[in-house]
């Protein structure tokens, strides 16, 4: 799963659809959505990540990098996430923070000059606190020629992405994690 639009294959019930641009996504679970084209509509499905209300459709279309999960709630979800959850809700949920050093690396290449490339390097700093540092950056070139300018141009992508974690025990029972 490298975006939203690839959990359709993956959770029964759920349909992500988008507009012409593929900017705008129309979430339906259980045959329970919103299908208008106007942005500042609130879907009947929540979209979350770490359980923070993703309420802009640009933002729900971002890449699905560095999760850990991603849930899928079918039905009413009001009691767990309040209104704007009717049809169902998303919850992605990051990668956390780990005890021991490790790396995680992505590349992806296409054509019209694609590239992908992501990268995520986590560890301690002390015996109680914990790092982690994430980005990606992903490109691609236009696909239509322009005969006009003589250029290609349309569906060009020049997305970046960065993030950094800390999570720390006090004690045995309390841990707090800042992103």
């Amino acid at each position: 799963v490298t975006d939203v639009l690839d959990l359709n294959a993956l959770a029964p019930s759920l349909q992500i659809k988008t507009d012409d641009n593929a900017a705008n996504p129309k979430v339906f679970i259980r045959g329970i959505g919103l299908n208008d084209f106007n942005p500042n509509t609130a879907s009947a499905v929540a979209i979350y990540t770490d359980g923070v209300y993703i309420g802009s459709p640009l933002a729900q279309m971002g890449q699905f990098f560095d999760l850990e999960r991603v849930e899928v709630l079918r039905g009413p979800q009001g009691t767990l996430y309040g209104r704007n959850a009717i049809g169902g809700a998303i919850n992605t949920i990051s990668k956390r923070p780990t005890d021991d050093f490790s790396t995680d690396f992505k590349l992806g290449l296409g054509n019209y000059g694609y590239t992908n490339i992501a990268a995520a390097v986590s560890g301690p700093i002390t015996d109680d606190i914990r790092y982690r540092v994430a980005g990606q950056r992903e490109q691609r070139d236009g696909i239509d020629y322009n005969y006009r300018t003589g250029e290609k141009q349309g569906w060009e992508i020049d997305d970046y992405y960065y993030e950094a974690q800390l999570e720390g025990d006090i004690g045995d029972r309390f841990s707090w994690w800042v992103k």
